[in-house]
């Protein structure tokens, strides 16, 4: 497992990295379309395979069963996202997990708005 910190701006990688599945969060959105940056805490946890990210997602939220590519988790100002490591450069799949998730940490639980 690799921890990375950093201290992100919202018109930093996540106005053009769009990814591809779920997330989980206990906060709406906390960005607007006037605001030119957001300040957030981001913590990345790169996890090897998706079973680990499945295993921690289940021990984290409770919740079984339900299949995922990676996820956020959002508490005040602090964003931790639980993504895949990439298998190389071409890994596309695994790089849109990291911008949905990163996309979480400004925009909130947007799933199907």
């Amino acid at each position: 497992m690799n921890l990375s910190r950093v201290s992100v701006g919202a018109a930093l990688a996540a106005s053009f990295l769009f990814g591809y599945y779920n997330g989980y969060n206990d906060n709406p959105s906390r960005f607007t379309p006037t605001q030119e940056e957001l300040e957030v805490e981001l913590v990345i946890t790169v996890l090897d395979d998706y079973y680990e990210i499945n295993r921690l997602y289940s021990a984290i939220t409770g919740i079984h069963g339900y299949a995922v590519l990676g996820f956020a988790l959002i508490h005040g100002e602090r964003c931790v996202i639980t993504v895949p490591k990439p298998q190389s450069t071409e890994d596309s799949l695994a790089f849109e997990v990291a911008g949905h998730e990163l996309w979480h940490c400004t925009h909130g639980h947007w799933h199907g708005e």
